[in-house]
């Protein structure tokens, strides 16, 4: 008796064969964005000095509204209060996650948002480098 091949198991076989092909696919794309030993120890310290250069800039902002003669009390608690909750959302979106997986988005952020200074930026890889300074 001869075995006759389903038509299913073939169908089985390329199903698996992508899903293997993909999640190859996958982990090579979440390597590309591991930057190196290295670059990850200096990228620890320029992020504590970009966090704190963000929240000076806010500090500044602070001190300005309160300043500000113009406004009444009630005007300078809701720039203080919309400046707090928008200052928050930026620095969430820039500074959450401590993983070198996101450290090249976080860079392009910081970048982007003038808190890094090319001091820091000549201490990373040349590859780091110029993926940074490509995201003005």
């Amino acid at each position: 008796m001869k075995h006759k091949l389903s038509v299913v198991q073939p169908i089985k076989l390329t199903i698996f064969i992508l899903g293997v092909f993909l999640f190859i696919g996958c982990l090579s794309f979440y390597f590309f964005f591991l930057i190196s030993e290295a670059d990850w120890k200096h990228f620890k310290r320029v992020k504590a000095g970009a966090l704190d250069k963000c929240c000076q800039q806010v500090l500044d902002d602070v001190r300005k509204g309160i300043d500000n003669p113009e406004l009444s009390d009630h005007a300078k608690y809701l720039y203080l209060y919309k400046l707090m909750e928008n200052s928050d959302k930026r620095i969430a979106n820039i500074f959450d996650y401590n993983a070198r997986s996101k450290a090249m988005l976080q860079l392009a952020l910081m970048k982007s948002d003038g808190l890094l200074e090319a001091k820091q930026i000549n201490g990373f890889s040349d590859e780091l480098q110029s993926f940074i300074n490509s995201h003005d």
